[in-house]
């Protein structure tokens, strides 16, 4: 995951400046692009709702968990 080693100054600077009038939406794409657990966080959210599965092959159930 080098997606925060990605986000430098450079980078950020170039995404204001697209961006225009709007400087507050690259500012939070900027600070969750550079900290590595919310990169984590919303790859493992999209990886999990993408990728078919049963809830049972997720880990999803038990027996106990049952009504």
């Amino acid at each position: 995951m080098a997606v925060p080693e990605l986000v430098t100054d450079e980078v950020a600077a170039a995404m204001r400046a697209a961006f225009g009038g709007l400087a507050w939406v690259a500012d939070i794409i900027i600070i969750i692009g550079r900290t590595g657990m919310a990169v984590g966080a919303i790859i493992g959210i999209l990886l999990d709702n993408i990728l078919p599965a049963t809830p049972e092959e997720r880990g999803l159930t038990h027996p106990e968990w049952t009504l």
